[in-house]
Order: C-alpha cells, then structure tokens, then sequence
C-alpha cells in the first residue's frame, strides 16, 4: 500500500529511539546527565521544538527541572524549581495522568492555565512513575499543531524508562546514605567499645561514651554507673541514678528496665552479678536492632572494664598486703599468725603443726599474732569475704575479746572505710548494756582495720527461729523490751539504726534469763545528718525488715527502727515474714504495698489490743506510728506477757550454747565451736 513504508519508517525511527533510551537509562553515571541525552535524543529524533523532564519533590512540594532541549528561548533550565500547584505539569504530578493539547489555544479557551514557551502550539505532559507514584513529568511542546498526535504510546514507553532509572538512582542514594550512618555509626560503635588501657582513663572514656550514646539515640541524659553492692556511683555523663527498686530488679536479672521516658541497661559480669548501669533518658527510646546492638556492646564492655578494675585494685591491695607483711617479717620481736584451718586456733610462726589435731598450720601473713602490742589472737572464729573474726585475749585488762579484722584491698572503697569507721563512732557514742561493746579501733602496719568488741556468748535470734522456732509470748516480749532499751538509746545518741533484723539481734546468758545485744551499727545514719555517707536515693538494709520509707529512700528517724522491731517480733511470735516475697523486688513491693496478717489469724488468744499495737507499727505512713518506740515496745510487751503460753517457746539455754563472731562483712554472725573456747596453757 502507498502508505506502508511511510508507517514503517515512523515505527523503525520509534523503536531505534526506545532502544537509545533504554541504553542511556541503564547506562552507569550521573541522572541528571542521562536525563539530558535522553532529552536530546528525543527532540532530535522527532524533530520537537522542547523535551523537558522535571523531577517530583513531594516533601518541599516543588518540581525541578532535570533537563531541558531546546532551540527556543526559555527561563527553564536545570535545577529551576516551580511549586508543585503550577501550571499542567503540576496537573500531571499530582493526577499521574498525561495531558495532551493538539492546540494550546483550545486549553486556553476552556479556561486551564497553561503556561508555553514562546511560539510553540502544541504540548504533551506524560507523568514518569515507579510503582504507582509519581517521581518526574516529562514534558514536550512542538509549534506545530498536533504534533504529538498518536505519540503517547511512544512516550509512556519512555516515561516507563525514565522512571526506572529515577527509582535506581534513588535507591542507590537511599544506599549510600544508609552505608554512610552505618559507617558513621560503626566509627561510633568503635568508640564506644574502645576500653580504656588504664583506670585512670575510666572517667574519661565513660564520659565520651556517654556523649556518644546520647548523640547516637537523640537521648536528653545519658548516665553511666559503677554498682559496688549498695553503692551506685556515677562515672561519666548525667542523669538520675537508678532506684533502689530497679536496682533490685537488675540484681534479680531484668535484661532491660524500659519506662515511659527512661531505659535502664545493666552490666553483668561474668558471674552475673550486676556491676555498672547505663541510664538512658528523654528522646523517643524506641531504638531499632542495630542500637540495642551497640548498646549491647557497651555495656558488656563496660561490664569487662569495671571488671578488670576490681581486679586491679585488688592485685594492688594484694601486692600492698604482701609488702606489709614482708615488712612485718622484718621486724624484730614481731611473731606473724599461723593457723589451724580445722579447729582455727593461733600460733606463731616457730609452730608447725596443730597441738590439738596435728593439722598443719597454714601462715596468715601479714597478721600479726599480737594486735597492737595488746590482744594476742587466740583462735579464729569465723571469715568472709571482707575479713575475719578472731577471740583475742586483753593482756593489759586480761580478759577476752572479739577482733574484727578487715582487709586493706576492702578498705580501698571510701564508702567500706567510713562505714567501719562510723560503726566505731556509733557504738561508742551509745554506750549501752544492751549494744555490743567497742573497746578499741585503730588501723595495722598494712592498712588493715581492727575492731576490738565485747565477746559475746550466745546465738542470734535468726540462729534460735530456725533451730527452734517461735518464743513464748513471754520470750518475745522480752526480746522486745530490751532490744527497745539498746534503739532508743541510740535514738537519743542522735543515730537510727537502720538495719534492725533477726540476725542483729544476739541472745546471750542474762542475770534472770537470757539478754539481747543489738549488733551492726554500721549502716546506722545520724539524725542531724550533715555527713551523711549514703547517696540520695540509695537503699541501705535488709528488704524483708524496712520501713515504707526506707524502702523509698526517704529520711528515716525513729519510726523506721519501730517499723523494723515490729516485723522481728512479729515473725519470732507467729514463725512467718511480716512481709513475704519470693525475690528482693518483690519484697521491696510488698513492702510498699501489704499490710501483715493481723498476728491473732496466726497465733490463739490474741487480743484485739495486740493486733492493734502491730497495726500501728505496721502503718505506710511514719506519720500514723506511734513516736516513742520505747512506749510502744513496754506497751507491747506488757500484752503478750498476759497472753497464756500455748507452746513451750526456746529452750533456757539459748543464751549459753556457742561463742559469738563478727562476720567480716560487716554484719553479725555466729560460729559454733563448742560451749568453751580452747585456751593456752
């Protein structure tokens, strides 16, 4: 047919362009530099007067020009931006549906605003999509009418290519903006894990970390902390410290502690025990897998930093010990101790074995065997972690005693040091017949505390409750009465004990009976708190036995001691926890909580006047306790001394069946070793 090779030519000219376009969009390279190949091709090939190809920026809601071919004068060119709203090629973004005018004034005449270069007659406005959105407009105009006539298919097919490569190269810029955080955030990483070589950089490299941490999560605070048993110490960066409660709930092992504006990341060692805490507080804290990675890394880092500074501190403490105790060795007149590590009785060092068992003696260097030229250890009684217990004989006065000895590599924490030292101050202050006796502190040549006490014969009341169960009525009030004599005296010393329980309670041989001893004033708190040792917040005690108020880390007076004799009463004359939990977090709750089972759904023939008396001992609110402990307490034991005796309570000998220790960790404890101590010749 006369027509055919005509359309034949026009549809080899269409293919060879697809197949040029195709070409130049997969080509490696610059967008906006194939856009404009593209563009020329196009009006070249076709013989159009322009061919733009104008970019959708949804975000700013503008287009920009990408390309322009031309011969026409125009104020198109790359990189000119036009509001989103404007014009067909704002029609076309916003519908993603071409728009064809044969003769822009037929537009003109229906009243649409389209804006033309100068002298052309017709336009095509295709829109370039990927995947349903709109990401470009490529725009043609011709002066001659109808010049885009049957073109569209042509140019959705080169629209569809256009907006491959667009979505490409986004993809590709999307990429690298992603490889450049995640390098930036590797840097970041590097930093964080980057142990410090030394201690002395610990401070340093905590608080860059935290800078970096609070930058990386967009967090307000960012806190690091030391966890050193009840001491929370910050090391780099600010924040609040974490609650006794969350603590509690991390020592417990809570992986993470996440709250509405804060998360809690605890650093375990490498026997789980908890040793420092990251604090992250503010910004939006829903962090992604790759920041809860990082901070896993941290805080495992950190974990291993606090680690091997416990380590080092104790290698050193060790090493001064070892150079004490060569310095002791050269000392003329100076015997150190050797022991019997089955019975525990003291020697000197001419001895070689046992006189009493025949094992051999074991050398307890650097102790000398003689304490400050007056107490010569006779047998160890009991040893922690933190030091050990000896009975000593008082050559001046000639009488026995208890030693305490704590070891320098545990006095090496300020906050151990002053404790001991203000258990010292405390019991010496209150002076009690009630309160074990303090007869000398001082400090040995390698830096070791000592501790001369009364020595004691007897068990703790936690040693009788699970050897023999719950005391007669008459038994507890008893241990009330006096146990009340020894607080309030301290009371009126200005000092709160803070750590009343069973196990700081000793029962020793009395005139009638049997007597109570308070022990372990170490945690004890002066009223007039001006030099108070604790942080703000931090909770010091026994779960089971606080008040509400020391639970909280609020300010404790007298009340509080009230609060905690009630619960010691209350289990030795029911046999049951005032306040029950099966895990430290959940005590600390209860405590906040429950209120105890009155004691007369537990124990027969109670009156209502008792369970009152515990009610009121029991209040959530120090303000609704009773103010004077001593009252409260003759009260008390005035009603259980009325009540009939329904059990035979503790054997009369309590008070007389083993001798006392003082365990190093500072609180009390016992050592069975027989109802009379070996003694020299």
């Amino acid at each position: 047919m006369p027509g055919e090779p005509r359309e034949n030519d026009r549809h080899a000219g269409e293919l060879e362009a697809l197949i040029e376009v195709s070409r130049l969009a997969t080509d490696p390279g610059d967008l906006r530099a194939r856009l404009q190949r593209i563009a020329d091709v196009l009006r070249l090939r076709f013989g159009w007067d322009l061919v733009t190809c104008h970019s959708v920026d949804e975000e700013s809601r503008v287009t920009v020009t990408e390309a322009v071919s031309t011969e026409l004068h125009t104020d198109s060119l790359p990189g000119y931006t036009m509001p989103l709203r404007d014009g067909v090629i704002g029609e076309v973004a916003r519908s993603g549906k071409p728009i064809l005018f044969d003769d822009v004034r037929d537009a003109g005449a229906s009243g649409r605003y389209v804006e033309m270069t100068e002298g052309t007659r017709a336009e095509l406005c295709v829109p370039v999509s990927f995947s349903g959105k709109v990401l470009a407009v490529l725009n043609l105009e011709s002066r001659q009418v109808g010049a885009f006539r049957g073109q569209l298919p042509l140019l959705e097919a080169v629209a569809r290519q256009i907006g491959g490569a667009i979505h490409l190269s986004n993809l590709n810029r999307e990429l690298e903006a992603t490889n450049a955080r995640l390098r930036e955030a590797n840097e970041r990483a590097l930093r964080l894990v980057s142990a410090p070589q030394t201690a002395e950089d610990l401070p340093v490299w905590t608080r860059s970390a935290s800078v970096e941490l609070m930058s990386m999560l967009d967090a307000t605070d960012v806190g690091v902390f030391r966890v050193d048993g009840a001491s929370i110490t910050l090391l780099g960066g600010r924040g609040e410290a974490p609650t006794d409660e969350e603590i509690a709930e991390l020592k417990a092992g809570a992986g993470l502690l996440p709250g509405h504006d804060r998360l809690l990341v605890p650093a375990s060692g490498f026997d789980g025990g908890l040793l420092g805490v990251i604090s992250i507080h503010g910004g939006h804290l829903r962090f992604g897998e790759s920041e809860f990675r990082i901070l896993g890394l941290f805080a495992r880092q950190l974990a291993d930093v606090l680690e091997r500074s416990r380590l080092r501190d104790e290698l050193a403490a060790a090493e001064r010990a070892r150079a004490a105790s060569r310095r002791l060795r050269a000392l003329p007149g100076v015997d150190t101790l050797m022991v019997c590590r089955q019975c525990g009785r003291c020697y000197d060092p001419r001895a070689e074995r046992c006189a009493a068992d025949g094992t051999r003696l074991e050398d307890a260097s650097p102790t000398p065997l003689v304490i400050a030229d007056r107490y010569r250890l006779l047998r160890q009684l009991g040893q922690g972690g933190m030091g050990t217990v000896y009975l000593a004989r008082d050559r001046q006065l000639d009488r026995d005693v208890a030693v305490k000895l704590i070891r320098p590599e545990h006095l090496s924490n300020e906050g151990m040091r002053e404790r001991i030292k203000r258990e010292a101050l405390v019991i010496a202050k209150i002076q009690h017949p009630n309160v074990v006796a303090l007869y000398h502190s001082d400090e040995l040549a390698d830096g070791s505390t000592f501790l001369v006490m009364e020595r004691l014969r007897g068990r703790t009341l936690e040693q009788i409750l699970d050897e023999h169960g719950t005391g007669s009525p008459r038994q507890v009030a008893r241990v009330i009465r006096q146990a009340a004599h020894a607080l309030t005296a301290a009371h009126n010393a200005g000092v709160v004990h803070r750590d009343v329980k069973p196990q700081n309670l000793f029962i020793v041989e009395g005139g009638d009976g049997f007597a109570v001893k308070v022990l372990d004033f170490g945690l004890s708190l002066s009223v007039s708190s001006e030099d108070r040792i604790t942080q703000h917040g931090m909770i010091v005690g026994t779960p089971a036995y606080m008040s509400p108020e020391q639970a909280q880390g609020r300010f404790l007076d007298a009340r509080s001691d009230l609060y905690s004799l009630a619960t010691v009463a209350y289990e030795a004359l029911t046999g049951k926890r005032a306040i029950p939990g099966d895990d430290p977090a959940r005590v600390l709750a209860n405590v906040l909580e429950k209120m105890p089972r009155p004691v007369s759904s537990i124990v027969p023939h109670v009156p209502f006047e008792l369970d009152d008396a515990f009610a009121r001992a029991f209040a959530k609110d120090p303000e609704e306790r009773p103010w004077n402990l001593e009252g409260w307490a003759t009260r008390t034991a005035a009603a259980l001394e009325r009540l009939p005796t329904s059990a035979p309570g503790w054997p009369a000998e309590i008070g007389t069946s083993s001798w006392f220790a003082l365990s190093s960790d500072g609180a009390s404890d016992t050592t069975a070793v027989g109802a009379k101590p070996w003694m020299p010749d």
